[in-house]
This record gives structure tokens, sequence and C-alpha cells, in this order.
């Protein structure tokens, strides 16, 4: 495989990231192999001489590597709307690596701030950034070092009081990725819309030592983040989790008291706890007291 030297000052060429459009519109590699009766075949027993070599490399071409590979499709990465939900350490590494794979636009969202505690997680911003907006830091920081041709959108919403936003953005992208963690409930919305637009859906989590990564493709034919869980286990609705210490009994009686409306069971008073739990969390949908009267 060869390519045109064409330096610049640094002893490299420039970088370019215009080359699926002007070299390889429609291009995708197929692994090729020689015939048996090839010169080429002949001529060895090494991998050149079983494999036809990828397309003579352009000088600067920042997607090369990518393009090389049998079965990838470049020109549909550079075709892909990137809704990331959460900028936190997540999010901003989701969306450094969307922005060096060359995607079209990436829109960040997030209502925090950038805090000095962020600095060992979140890669997009440095000591100068803390205090400032996470979704601006992330921006400035791919904008700055690491979109090589992405539109950057930031974002500063409180998803779940932002629902219809949220809805909306999700309708202009092709693939969302979820790093918020407000709990269940938000995981299912969100689960949910991806499902009912048929867009990809890339969901990740940490805690302490453990990261968990899930993908589904938004297919209506294929199964979503919800199929494989029981209504007990996805809402805690188990016998222990709702009568052990601490459980959604306890938490449920608590608040009755602590708000003055004990024995007081209405869609009204339901629908507030169920805004304000940590396990639940359904603040901001003016339908939530319909839904459990």
């Amino acid at each position: 495989r060869s390519h045109v030297s064409a330096m610049s000052k640094k002893g490299s060429a420039p970088a370019r990231t215009d080359i699926t459009q002007t070299h390889f519109r429609g291009y995708v590699r197929k692994d090729e192999e020689w015939p048996e009766d090839s010169e080429q075949y002949k001529a060895g027993c090494q991998i050149e001489n079983r494999k036809r070599p990828p397309p003579d490399e352009i000088p600067g071409d920042a997607f090369d590597r990518q393009r090389v590979i049998p079965g990838f499709d470049h020109g549909l990465i550079e075709r892909q709307v990137c809704l990331v939900l959460g900028a936190g350490g997540i999010g901003q590494d989701v969306a450094l690596t969307l922005g060096r794979l060359g995607v079209q636009k990436i829109i960040l969202v997030d209502n925090d701030v950038y805090d000095a505690s962020n600095l060992t997680r979140q890669c997009l911003g440095g000591k100068a950034d803390v205090g400032d907006r996470k979704v601006d830091v992330a921006a400035r920081g791919l904008r700055n070092s690491h979109s090589l041709r992405s539109e950057i959108e930031a974002v500063h919403c409180d998803a779940l009081l932002e629902w219809p936003r949220i809805v909306e953005l999700a309708r202009q992208s092709t693939a969302v990725f979820n790093g918020i963690d407000v709990g269940v409930m938000w995981d299912y919305c969100v689960n949910s819309l991806c499902k009912e637009l048929g867009v990809p859906l890339v969901a990740g989590q940490s805690f302490g030592w453990k990261f968990m990564t899930e993908l589904y493709t938004g297919k209506a034919t294929e199964v979503c983040a919800f199929c494989y869980d029981s209504t007990s286990s996805s809402f805690g609705a188990s016998e222990k989790a709702v009568t052990m210490k601490g459980g959604i009994l306890e938490r449920l009686s608590d608040f009755l008291a602590t708000s003055g409306l004990s024995g007081d069971l209405s869609a009204s008073s339901l629908a507030t706890f169920l805004a304000q739990d940590r396990q639940f969390r359904c603040a901001g949908s003016v339908h939530l007291e319909d839904v459990v009267s």
C-alpha cells in the first residue's frame, strides 16, 4: 500500500476531513482475496499474497484507518446526529470519541456545573473550567481539541423538567447515548422514546469499580432495554423491595407522615411521592396524576 508524499512543515501531511466526500463517496471496503491463479497468490504465503490491499492512502486523510476496515462505512458515520444525554464522566468520553470519529453533529445535554471533583473523570475540562456549565465545558473541549469535523450543540437544561425538549432533540437525532443517572423511570422513558422513534440507544452507567454498556437498535422487531426485565425487577416491585427496611412502603409511609397526609393515598399524594422519591423521580410530568389515579 502506498501513499503520495505531501508533507507539512512538521513532516506530515496537513490533516484533511473532507476526503470521504471528495474521494470515497459511497465507498465501503470489502474483504477481497486474490484468486489462487493470480501472480500475487503464487508469489508467497504472506497476508499480502492472500488479501487484496486497500486503496492507496491519501495524504492527510484523518479517517484512513477506519476507512480501510472491511465493512466499515465511514460515510454512514459522517451522517450521524448524536444526542448525548449527560455531560458527565460517561457523556464526555462518549462525546470525545464521537468527535474523533467524525460524526455530523453532537448534541450535549446537561444541567450541572463543572466541579473540582469532576477533574479526575470528566476529560473535556480542566482546572480553569471549574464553575462553568458542563455542556459549555464539554463543547469547548470538543471544539478546541477533539472534534475533527462535527457540529457541536450545547443544551443546558433539566432533562426531567423539560422532557418535551428532549423529545424534540431525539427527533433530530439518528442515535441516542443515555448517560443521565436519575433512576429507572428516566431510563424507561428514554428507552420508550427511542423505540417509538426507531432510533438506536446506547446506555452506560458506572458505579465504583463497575461499568456497564448496553446497545439497543430501536427496531420494533428487536429487544429493547426492558424486554428482559419484569415489572418487579424494573421498578423494584417485588415483595422484598416493597417491605424491606428503607423500601418503597417505608418511604411512602414516611412521606405521608411528614407531609401530614397519613392515611391519604389519593392519586395526588402518590404522584407527589413518585415525583420526589429517589427511585422514581417522576418530576415534571403533567400526566403523572392521571397515570396513577
